[in-house]
């Protein structure tokens, strides 16, 4: 039989894994909650300083990480303000996208005047663009599920003692599952919203079929019972 402190490796990894994933989700939910904030924000017109592709090298040989920083002046109720932010985005990307280089057409030359989101509460905060980087927020939640379910695989084997019997009969749902996926529901809705709005459906659809699922869980459940 197998010794308990044999055991530890797959709680370490597996808990190292989890940890992993739920770092990348609340960078995702962060860049989400940000642009929901940033809706009430005033469009303002602002002058560029100056803008560049700020360059780390990469792994790879043939694609460096980039990532579109800038500098523009804007004025608020008679006062100055310098700004940085371009956008809600935390990524460097290797051409995944085409948003450095919508960013870098929206801004265009020293001098040149373009529109920006500015916080009338707070308005030394500002933003170029508000709106979602969906290809930085699919990247994560690929990460997350790929890590997070490697995670509670890792987890699940570390805590099995022994082979178990499969239960005959119908598949059953249990309580905890059922309780994960009813916590997952609003934020899948959610995400299933904002891609519709952003001119996604298939995307929106894909995470619309989750509370579809969850329903069916909540089913099954309840005729166990």
């Amino acid at each position: 039989m197998r010794r308990r402190g044999s055991l530890w490796p797959l709680y370490a990894l597996g808990g190292a894994c989890c940890l992993l994933a739920l770092a990348a989700l609340t960078l995702a939910l962060w860049q989400v909650a940000q642009s929901l904030r940033a809706e009430g924000w005033l469009a303002h017109p602002a002058e560029l300083i100056e803008q560049h592709a700020s360059v780390a090298p990469s792994r790879s040989p043939r694609r460096d990480l980039t990532r579109q920083e800038g500098r523009y002046r804007y004025q608020w109720a008679g006062r100055d303000y310098i700004g940085e932010r371009l956008s809600f985005s935390l990524a460097r990307s290797s051409g995944f996208d085409d948003w450095d280089a919508e960013l870098a057409e929206q801004l265009g030359a020293p001098g040149e005047h373009f529109m920006l989101w500015v916080n009338p509460d707070n308005p030394a905060e500002s933003v170029v663009r508000r709106d979602i980087r969906w290809g930085e927020i699919g990247a994560a939640l690929f990460f997350v599920g790929g890590f997070g379910g490697g995670g509670a695989v890792l987890l699940a084997a570390a805590r099995q003692r022994g082979p178990r019997q499969r239960p005959a009969g119908p598949p059953r749902v249990s309580g905890r599952t059922l309780l994960l996926m009813s916590g997952l529901l609003p934020l899948f809705a959610l995400f299933a919203w904002l891609l519709w709005r952003d001119g996604h459906p298939f995307w929106a659809a894909l995470a619309a079929s989750q509370p579809l699922l969850t329903l069916n869980a909540w089913r099954v459940w309840w005729r166990q019972y």
